[in-house]
């Protein structure tokens, strides 16, 4: 009677549950859905074999998956899954009894349609206004241009100081709104590629100059190990998209670097991989905000406090680009001390040189 009553109260539990559970024996048979489970599938609530969930998600390689799991006896995960119009977190999870020893598995679902919409409206929103903002921001830009070669030598240090200091502003709100259309484009999966000839080594030192100014302010000193222009190879790769990268990892180790600090580049490359790494002497980042570095507007608090200018959205483009060319950005850091950022890519050769200057 007392198990009877278990095994009513704990189906009866499930049932209250909005994550769809299907349980299933080592036979592959379902043995028990709860309600959220028949409502996402419209499959009966037992009886069936696994193979009528698989139909459900073509995408997605359970045979592997199931491998995996039940010889590692671990819980799998996906964080996105489709069937139909609707999306779901999805978890496999072996059911392992006291002696350890396998009797069946738990699939559950996790709805997430209501906040793959919301990201969509989101997304929609940020595209409409960055759009909306870039064009008088831009107009600013080439406006304050003229003004500020038509003054040039005419104007007081103080007149010219103030100009310069709204021109800047004007480029870091110009660089926040460019951040914004990324993610937005990377987000709704229109991010598209535009690999050309590239010479990687031209495009470090291209930024580096850009930055100078900004280093030598700072007094940051550039200690560079880099191939020959001329004979380094030219890559396969979208060249905007790649100067954006540097530039963005150069900005920073120049932004939150220390007084009289250094950055280190280098680059090393065979015939299949290419690894990059960028290096200073900087503030560095606390231990506990590691883990959030890549996210979408995340700044670590040190960081604020050193620069309250960012959008927090550099890294996660980054990340994003690199991961989509089949590479892998990964970042060490030590508060006070520095940090490193190192991006290893697989890389296509290229038999044409790159003759063209990059014009951002």
């Amino acid at each position: 009677m007392t198990e009877q009553l278990t095994l009513t109260t704990s189906n009866a539990i499930m049932d209250a549950s909005s994550n769809g559970i299907i349980l299933f024996n080592t036979d592959n048979t379902i043995t028990y859905s709860n309600a959220a489970a028949i409502r996402f599938t419209k499959l009966p609530s037992s009886g069936y074999n696994i193979s009528e969930i698989y139909k459900l998600f073509p995408e997605v390689d359970f045979k592997n998956i199931f491998e995996k799991v039940f010889a590692q006896k671990t819980t799998y995960q996906i964080s996105e899954v489709k069937t139909g119009d609707y999306f779901y977190e999805f978890f496999l999870i072996p059911l392992i009894n006291s002696q350890n020893v396998i009797m069946g598995g738990a699939i559950l679902l996790h709805d997430i349609t209501y906040i793959k919409k919301f990201e969509e409206v989101k997304a929609q929103f940020l595209t409409v206004a960055a759009h909306q903002l870039r064009t008088p921001l831009g107009g600013m830009r080439w406006n304050l241009e003229m003004i500020m070669e038509e003054l040039k030598d005419k104007v007081s240090p103080e007149i010219s100081s103030l100009l310069n200091q709204v021109y800047q502003t004007n480029l870091m709100s110009l660089s926040i709104v460019n951040d914004l259309l990324n993610v937005s484009k990377i987000d709704g999966k229109q991010a598209l590629d535009n690999p050309e000839p590239t010479n990687i080594i031209r495009i470090i030192k291209k930024v580096l100059s850009d930055y100078q100014s900004e280093a030598d302010l700072k007094s940051v000193k550039y200690k560079v190990n880099l191939p020959a222009e001329e004979t380094f190879p030219s890559i396969i790769i979208d060249k905007m998209k790649i100067r954006q990268v540097i530039d963005n990892l150069i900005a920073n180790a120049i932004k939150y670097n220390k007084p009289n600090g250094s950055i280190s580049i280098t680059v090393a490359q065979n015939d299949k991989t290419m690894v990059i790494t960028i290096a200073d002497t900087g503030i560095g980042i606390p231990e506990k905000d590691l883990i959030r570095l890549f996210t979408k507007f995340f700044r670590a608090n040190n960081a604020v406090l050193n620069e309250t200018s960012g959008s927090g959205l550099g890294l996660y483009v980054a990340k994003k680009y690199i991961e989509s060319w089949g590479g892998k950005i990964s970042l060490n850091s030590q508060e006070n001390i520095g940090t490193s950022v190192t991006i290893t890519m697989p890389i296509t050769l290229s038999d044409e040189p790159d003759n063209q200057d990059l014009v951002i």
